[in-house]
């Protein structure tokens, strides 16, 4: 399967970085890239609506947390 939109090499890795440095621990921050990726793949070009974004990942990534 084929990355065309660049989820891997951007949000994936972009939210991984943020997780680390946020937890220092490699399985947390897997589920921040995670999160971050799903929010890019629901949300494409300039125009991302930012109010409740940070509700969203932070929902998102205590849902993952949980499975």
């Amino acid at each position: 399967m084929a990355d065309l939109r660049g989820l891997h090499s951007k949000n994936l890795g972009g939210g991984f970085l943020v997780g680390l440095e946020k937890t220092g621990n490699i399985l947390q921050a897997g589920l921040y890239g995670t999160v971050s990726a799903s929010l890019a793949v629901e949300n494409m070009g300039a125009l991302i609506p930012l109010e409740g974004l940070r509700d969203e990942a932070e929902r998102r990534l205590e849902e993952i947390r949980n499975q």
